[in-house]
């Protein structure tokens, strides 16, 4: 019906409708209007912010999208700031360097940890950082970027490493075409990348013209002259784009950035370099292309209407496109936009005889879905009806070419949409003139249509943030409030505020922090004000509270500036630490008695890392080891301390089975005599501390006392044997010696009354003397008869040492026992006769005014003669012949007296030193000795005096014999008096 057929109350009523229509759409701008209004007010503290930095700031979200942007970044983008916000600030960048900065935020967002880098955009470089914002929960929830231009230092830099020497290298290794001509317009030189980009040799260019240059075309030579002349006359401050022709004959387009040569000052000539930027103007006319679907696609406001703009650009430039969704619960795509004519399509659904919106493929029947879904990655197909013929079913699979055909796919480009860093679906673009170089391009666009897409949905993501912070402020469990920033005055609290302090909101709101007198010292609101006025946030400040009961407990603030309504305020967010900080001191106070108790045990402790390193060195390892704490401590224990090393295994094997080790009676070799230590390794795991505890005795004086202890009792038992024997055995003996000694006197011809009863007999007397000395007889007999002497003695000192006597028990004066002791042994026969004391050099190193000791002299001297007889054999069997040297010395002990018989022979191996005091021991040859002197001396010295008696190396490596008589057997008064005389 035509208008003029209408009545009059149609054209009302059709009036009235279209002006209900503007109604709605007027209220739909306002409700839009007043949201965006309130999401300005939000971020306009931010805004300041950023605005007052110099350098490039923004603030993004963990999917990139702008939330606060400074002029510097609007301008480097050519844009306003307030254009920037809701936009995605990768897809202002090349494709390459929005993947390397989307890894790099990926990388900050999972570490929470600020990363900064430099890179070159344009000629100028710029040093940035990420740095993450966490939320209440500890999650990156948001990232503030900042760039900082350091160009000019980037180029002094630059400056600085450039020479001459190597400026023809690398004019030769540039990929860029370099070429240098004189102000006239003559070729001087090309380098071979020129020669590769123009394709003409160096002989082909270089001393010609440029009117006479191949790779210009005849009608284009006036604009060169033109250009030419202009830079000659004025100079350039721009690359200058130029037609000029290949040597297969095809048209291109060339930039040439082009500079003088100077010599002291003065232009002597052109420099230019100069790049193929055919394949990029053909990019640029796409992405002009692109830019105006872009401006009409961010006029939509619903996914449809968003196509509708992306096809209608498309459509002008011959380009067919679509947008396929993912389904990624069950990880198919389903067509949902397509630009394809509505004829053309139908005709292709009727070929394949379903609808395209009933297509469904599987992303696994096609690697390229696989790259674009999963990977992320721009497809280009080349092949279409191959690539067709794999992803539609299997019944339309025979007609795939004649539906590439109908659609006019011949090749086409496939882009992932990605929103909040999800897949979304795919973006298609289908056209003939098509090439794999323009995926970068169609690439960004998707991005473009990504940020779009999430646009469409920015009121209700709005809408559901604000939600989401009035329930995080209402619910939070810590006090949050938010005060006037002049006065302090409060504007609103939440619930754990009330919970916290006691105070409702009719109690604060409205009234200042200092009305209400919740500040336990005033100026800590001060020090809040000034940190906040200075940094515009304050994080973890402690500080006193006094609740509404009047109790004061600290708390550990966190507050930052905002605006409300033009004026700043503050957020702030108390949690109540009283409790924590109780704690800390209680196990500050149980570490420091932890650590007294360490400090005073007995034990060398020592805590190491995993590594080896020293974590506590007590002072009872200072004193064992002889290094300080400060010397240890961080270091690797076996190379800070060596003598810990033997124990490096030990420590190793605990680490490896994770638990307990111990080592008994470990051996020290020590410049003082062998040691005995006790060694414990514990696994140490606590408070993320993993190591070991080493523990180290020192249980030399304990193995010693046990030692005589074992000794002890086996002297006491062989001792008690011993006498057992020697009864049983003097009774044959005295028989055998009696024996020898009648056939001596029977065999003794000299006498006369043995002559005369062999010459009665028949026998000569003559005849048998000589028969006996033959057979050596009188030999025989003598030997039986010094042997048994021999055995009687021995027998006579079982006897004499088994029976536990102190009769004879006096004081006596060591050194003058000594002396007389060795007076005894150089009047010995046998002493003498063996050995002769005149070779022997005696040294006397007596202790003046020694305290006397009660003992029993004549045992006392008798240890003392036989190991005298000891040293005087050792020295005798000196293989060098050399003068023997005996040194007698006294001296005031750590438990009684002492004194040390020490000579200059071979000494004796440690391998025999813990049998030496055992019966019928010997180290001398067979024959030579009884075995039972230094058993002798052990009894006397341990069982009857109640001392000790060991063996050490001598100080002119012979052996020196040590023996120690226990000073509570020593005089009333003497020891006091002797220890000051000796100094100890």
């Amino acid at each position: 019906m035509r208008d003029v057929d209408k009545t009059k109350a149609q054209l009302v009523e059709e009036l009235a409708a279209v002006q209900q229509h503007a109604a709605a759409l007027e209220a739909r701008l306002r409700s839009m209007e007043a949201m965006e209004v309130e999401c300005k007010r939000a971020e306009a503290v931010l805004q300041l912010f950023v605005d007052a930095i110099p350098d490039t700031a923004f603030l993004i979200d963990t999917e990139g999208t702008i939330l606060v942007a400074n002029s510097v970044l609007a301008h480097g983008f050519g844009k306003q700031a307030g254009e920037l916000l809701g936009r995605d600030v990768f897809d202002f960048l090349p494709p390459d360097v929005a993947a390397t900065r989307r890894a790099r935020l990926n990388q900050v967002i999972q570490t929470k940890q600020q990363m900064h880098f430099e890179d070159e955009r344009e000629g100028r470089f710029f040093l940035n950082y990420i740095c993450p914002v966490l939320d209440a929960a500890g999650c990156v929830s948001q990232a503030a970027i900042f760039a900082i231009d350091i160009t000019e230092r980037k180029y002094m830099e630059m400056r600085l490493q450039e020479s001459e020497a190597r400026y023809k290298a690398i004019v030769d290794m540039a990929p860029e075409g370099i070429v240098t001509a004189s102000l006239s317009g003559m070729v001087l030189t090309c380098n071979p990348a020129f020669s590769r980009l123009s394709g003409f040799s160096e002989e082909q260019i270089v001393g010609k013209h440029l009117s006479q240059l191949p790779t210009i075309n005849l009608k284009d030579l006036p604009w060169y002259l033109k250009t030419l002349a202009a830079i000659a006359q004025h100079g350039v401050d721009a690359p200058v784009e130029f037609p000029w022709m290949h040597k297969d004959g095809e048209r291109r387009w060339g930039e040439a950035r082009i500079s003088f040569i100077k010599e002291e000052g003065k232009a002597i000539g052109l420099q230019a370099i100069v790049i193929d930027i055919t394949e990029r103007k053909r990019v640029e006319d796409l992405l002009q292309a692109l830019n105006q679907a872009s401006l009409a696609m961010a006029r939509a406001l619903t996914p449809q209407e968003i196509f509708d703009a992306i096809a209608a650009q498309l459509d002008a430039l011959g380009f067919a496109c679509g947008i396929m969704l993912y389904d990624e619960a069950q990880q198919v795509i389903r067509p949902k936009y397509l630009s394809y004519h509505l004829k053309v399509l139908r005709a292709a659904e009727r070929m394949a005889g379903l609808r395209a919106e009933e297509v469904c493929i599987p992303i696994d029947t096609a690697e390229e879905y696989d790259r674009v879904i999963r990977r992320r990655e721009t497809v280009f197909v080349k092949h279409a009806e191959d690539f067709m013929r794999q992803v539609l079913p299997r019944s339309l699979r025979r007609l795939t070419g004649q539906i590439r055909r109908v659609l006019n796919v011949p090749r086409f480009i496939l882009a992932p949409l990605i929103v909040t860093d999800r897949v979304i679906g795919i973006l298609t673009v289908q056209a003939d003139s098509l090439l794999e170089s323009d995926a970068g391009a169609i690439t960004a666009f998707a991005h473009q249509v990504a940020g779009a897409w999430q646009k469409a949905n920015l009121l209700e993501v709005t809408r559901q943030s604000e939600e989401r912070f009035r329930v995080a402020f209402h619910t939070s469990p810590d006090a949050v409030n938010i005060n006037r920033l002049r006065d302090g005055l409060y504007v609103d609290i939440n619930e754990g505020f009330t919970a916290l302090t006691g105070y409702t909101r009719a109690d604060v709101i409205g009234r200042t922090s200092l009305e209400i007198n919740i500040w336990a010292n005033p100026e800590d609101r001060a020090r809040l004000v000034a940190g906040l006025r200075e940094h515009g946030s304050v994080n973890n400040m402690e500080a006193g509270f006094r609740y509404k009961n009047g109790l004061v407990r600290m708390g550990l603030m966190s507050a930052r500036i905002l605006s409300l309504e033009g004026e700043p305020h503050i957020l702030s967010i108390t949690r109540d630490i009283s409790e924590r900080i109780e704690a800390q001191a209680e196990l500050a106070r149980l570490q420091n008695l932890l650590q007294n108790i360490t400090d005073s045990m007995p034990s060398a402790l020592i805590t190491l890392d995993v590594s080896g390193r020293v974590l506590t060195w007590n002072p009872e390892a200072e004193q064992m080891t002889g290094y300080e704490v400060h010397q240890v401590v961080g270091r690797p224990v076996w190379e800070a301390c060596p003598l810990l090393a033997r124990y490096r295994d030990l420590v190793a094997q605990v680490l490896e089975q994770d638990h307990a080790l111990q080592r008994h009676k470990d051996i020290l070799v020590a410049e003082g005599g062998t040691l005995y230590r006790d060694v414990s390794v514990f696994p140490l795991i606590a408070n993320g501390i993993d190591g070991v505890v080493l523990r180290i005795d020192d249980v030399t004086r304990r193995v010693q006392m046990e030692q005589m202890m074992l000794q002890s009792a086996k002297m006491a038992s062989i001792g008690g044997l011993a006498a057992g024997v020697a009864h049983e055995i003097n009774n044959p003996l005295g028989a055998m010696m009696q024996s020898a000694q009648m056939l001596q006197i029977a065999f003794n011809t000299h006498l006369p009354r043995t002559r005369r009863m062999l010459e009665t007999d028949g026998i000569d007397p003559g005849a048998l003397e000589r028969y006996l000395d033959q057979r050596e007889v009188h030999t025989y007999l003598s030997g039986i008869r010094e042997t048994g002497a021999r055995a009687a003695k021995i027998v006579s000192d079982l006897l004499s040492f088994s029976r536990q006597s102190q009769a004879d028990a006096a004081f006596h004066d060591l050194n003058a026992l000594l002396k007389q002791a060795l007076e005894l042994a150089t009047a010995d026969y046998d002493l003498k006769r063996r050995y002769d004391f005149r070779d022997v050099e005696v040294v006397w190193e007596l202790t003046v005014g020694l305290p006397k000791v009660l003992c029993d002299g004549q045992q006392v001297q008798q240890v003392v003669l036989n190991l005298v007889r000891n040293a005087a054999y050792a020295m005798a069997e000196r293989p060098d012949g050399s003068r023997g040297r005996l040194t007698l010395r006294t001296a005031l002990g750590d438990e009684g007296v002492r004194f040390e018989v020490e000579d200059n022979g071979p000494g004796i191996p440690k391998a025999m030193r813990e049998r030496l005091f055992e019966p019928f021991f010997t180290t001398k040859e067979v024959g030579s000795g009884t075995g039972l002197g230094l058993w002798l001396c052990w009894s006397i010295v341990v069982d009857r005096h109640g001392g000790r008696i060991w063996v050490e190396d001598g100080q002119a490596g012979g052996a020196c014999f040590v023996v120690e008589l226990p000073i509570g057997n020593v005089e009333e008064g003497d020891v006091d008096e002797t220890r000051s005389r000796s100094g100890r």
